[in-house]
């Protein structure tokens, strides 16, 4: 099972379910050590560490998603390996993940300033990136399965019963279940295409980027074939009556 990181929510799967192998989401886990990582670079002498604060949360996606199913503790090995990477030392990390395996840098990962050791800024990453709590939510991070659907859902929910305003039990529960519906009818809508033929993308500036562009695609528009399928059971069921 997979959620998000909830202190409650993990205590309760440990006491209840203890047969169920319960993993954590990563967007959930690296957005909260971004936050903690942009604080950091705030910090006098740590300014540094801000070019830096993409690369080690995309870095936490790759230790998870490389790393084979039940392996948790490589995936550890591979996260805290990140911190020799940033003082420009690529081996010697560990006996379960002994040097980086990336090629020569390049782009914007070659122009960025390595951390000098022993400083300020190198020791603050480390305390970070090596804190107990973060690194025992590390090792149970899922590689596969995350919780982007049921966020997803949740979002669609709201355009179907808007919080502003008040429904009735019946009320919300038609609106609960024409949602699902919806979902799961476009739950897996294609990339739309030009009339080139030629994949659709669009820019995005999402509030949570903090105004930096993001690419994503342009999938076709959802369909409503559930509806015509209710009315249809709708005049059925009367004609029953």
């Amino acid at each position: 099972m997979v959620t998000d990181r909830h202190g409650q929510i993990a205590k309760w799967l440990r006491e209840t379910y203890p047969h169920i192998e319960h993993l954590y989401d990563i967007w959930h886990v690296a957005k909260g050590f971004s936050k903690k990582l942009l604080a950091a670079s705030n910090e006098r002498e740590c300014q540094v560490l801000r070019p830096w604060i993409k690369s080690v949360s995309n870095h936490m996606y790759w230790c998870a998603v490389s790393t084979p199913s039940g392996q948790g503790a490589q995936i550890v090995a591979k996260w805290e390996s990140v911190v020799s990477h940033v003082q420009n030392v690529h081996t010697g990390h560990g006996d379960l993940f002994p040097s980086c395996i990336h090629g020569r840098l390049e782009g914007r990962e070659s122009h960025k300033k390595w951390l000098e050791p022993s400083s300020k800024a190198a020791v603050k990453l480390e305390t970070l990136v090596c804190n107990k709590t973060l690194c025992n939510d590390i090792l149970k991070l899922s590689g596969g399965s995350q919780t982007s659907a049921v966020e997803g859902f949740h979002s669609l929910l709201i355009q179907f019963a808007p919080k502003m305003y008040v429904f009735s039990y019946t009320g919300m529960l038609c609106r609960i279940l024409i949602a699902a519906l919806h979902f799961n009818e476009n739950a897996n809508r294609v990339q739309g295409v030009t009339k080139p033929g030629e994949a659709m993308y669009s820019i995005k500036y999402p509030k949570g980027r903090k105004g930096a562009a993001v690419l994503r695609r342009v999938l076709e528009s959802p369909t409503y074939e559930y509806a015509q399928e209710l009315l249809a059971e709708g005049v059925h069921r009367q004609g029953e009556c």
